[in-house]
């Protein structure tokens, strides 16, 4: 495990490129004089990265408005309870 801002790491044997933002997976072997040889490199583009949060925080907000249509809150017991005359909760 690297460890550190300041950790410089040299990549051999890998057939991609990657922009600064973009998130990296290497799998490979550190070699003794350190360096890794890759085996597999993932790259994850910064923009496809954004996207994906976009759509997961609309999912969350999706779910939890569904959720409060059928439920609602028992602010003395502190627990969810079915909606008044709500037969599918």
């Amino acid at each position: 495990m690297l460890v550190g801002d300041d950790t410089d790491l040299t990549v051999v044997g890998a057939e991609t490129t990657a922009e600064p933002g973009d998130v990296i997976q290497i799998y490979g072997t550190i070699q003794p004089d350190g360096t890794v040889a890759a085996e597999r490199v993932v790259v994850s583009e910064r923009t496809s990265l954004v996207q994906l949060y976009a759509v997961s925080i609309g999912a969350l907000a999706l779910t939890v408005v569904v959720f409060f249509r059928s439920w609602t809150v028992d602010r003395r017991r502190l627990t969810f309870v079915p909606r008044e005359g709500d037969e599918d909760a």
